[in-house]
Order: C-alpha cells, then structure tokens, then sequence
C-alpha cells in the first residue's frame, strides 16, 4: 500500500510539473516576458511553498518562532 501511494504522488507531481512549464510558457507569450523571467518568478515560487508551509505549520505548532 506504501509503494502504490508513493506511486500515485509521483504521478501528481510529475503530471503538476508538466503542467506548471506549460502554463509558464503560455504566461510568458500573453505578457510578453520572456521565459527565463517567468521560469525564475512561477517555478521558483512554486518549488518554495513547501519550506514556507513547513515553517508557517512549525511556528504554528510551537506557539512561538524560536
């Protein structure tokens, strides 16, 4: 059951990270930026949220930042 979970998260992430690079070249011929921009901003951001969200849920849970 592990293995089939784990599978199945690779899959969303794989399939999410398609998606993103898409979605980032499509941004990029609407605004007219160039892809190098958008990949810095979007991606960059993207590839940050999780570290964000496990110190927003750490200060949370401590009650206080350290």
């Amino acid at each position: 059951m592990t293995w089939l979970a784990f599978a199945l998260c690779a899959l969303v992430i794989g399939v999410a990270g398609y998606q993103l690079s898409r979605y980032g070249d499509r941004i990029a011929d609407l605004t007219g930026l160039s892809r190098g921009w958008i990949g810095l901003i979007l991606l960059a951001t993207a590839t940050s949220l999780p570290e964000l969200f496990t110190g927003v849920s750490a200060v949370a849970l401590a009650d206080a930042p350290n």
